[in-house]
């Protein structure tokens, strides 16, 4: 997925004249990135994948119920790609899935988990030792996790199609080249990512292929709401309904399902969304 590196070429941290600090922001990311293992890759995060991603995964093998037999693989696009489950799950089923993600943390971490690791629970972690609020014992905040449940290596076979593209979403596929693409743009907890969730919209209709699907899945917890030197525009579903019927889309399938996002359950703290689950067609 990633070329190889010249590792004659690096400069380790023990040779640098000083010793970098991370950044509050940093520290931050890390530790939103093992949560992350937690939910995508153990045995512990299959309750909440199957939240999430199983209703996305049905939906799309019923939209295109002949994925596996078909000669030319249907081709399925993932922003906001995180650590690539879903990603690798879809492949798994027969699409051609290519998972797209902006942060350097979901990137390096999604690189190694898939193209690195040799074998069942490699790797243990200790994603919530960071977490002092919301425990009844001292002991659950070491709560172990084992990584991966699954070998990405060992379930793919040569015929199957996954890659990773790195970049901000429209500035990456807002482009000629990707237009009328893809049969199908899959958004999971990812379009309230967005600075201005219309803008998201128009990209994804115009790299959609005609009669293709848009299947989404997650809140509307806009991410810059309360970052005033960020521009942050918070539609409500109606509104984005209401736009993506003019744009040119028919929504033929809409529900709402809850779902955790990141959850121990030896947490106290308890935080359940009503998530939007919508397939939408472009005529």
């Amino acid at each position: 997925m990633f070329p190889e590196m010249d590792l004659s070429q690096v400069t380790y941290i023990s040779e640098l004249p000083y010793f970098p600090h991370a950044q509050h922001g940093d520290i931050s990311k890390l530790r939103i990135t093992l949560k992350q293992f937690y939910r995508d890759w153990s045995i512990q995060g299959q309750a909440e994948r199957d939240q999430s991603y199983k209703p996305i995964i049905d939906c799309l093998q019923q939209y295109y119920p002949d994925a596996k037999t078909q000669d030319k693989k249907y081709q399925v696009l993932l922003p906001g790609a995180g650590l690539g489950r879903l990603v690798f799950e879809l492949a798994s089923q027969g699409f051609a899935a290519q998972g797209n993600e902006f942060s350097y943390f979901m990137l390096l971490s999604s690189h190694f988990i898939i193209n690195l690791t040799q074998k069942k629970n490699q790797y243990e972690l200790y994603p919530f030792a960071n977490n002092f609020c919301n425990r009844l014992s001292e002991n659950d905040q070491f709560e172990l996790v084992q990584i991966p449940d699954v070998v990405p290596a060992e379930v793919l076979t040569e015929n199957d199609q996954m890659s990773f593209v790195a970049g901000e979403f429209i500035t990456v596929y807002h482009q000629e080249k990707y237009f009328n693409f893809w049969d199908s743009i899959i958004t999971c907890f990812f379009i309230d990512t967005a600075n201005n969730v219309l803008d998201y919209i128009d990209t994804i209709y115009e790299i959609l292929k005609p009669k293709g699907c848009w299947i989404n899945f997650g809140p509307l917890e806009y991410h810059f709401a309360n970052q005033f030197s960020e521009t942050s525009i918070e539609l409500s579903f109606e509104d984005i309904k209401h736009y993506m019927k003019q744009k040119g889309f028919e929504i033929q399938l809409e529900q709402m399902k809850e779902s955790t996002y990141n959850h121990s359950k030896l947490d106290q703290k308890y935080l359940m969304y009503n998530c939007i689950f919508f397939m939408a067609v472009k005529k």
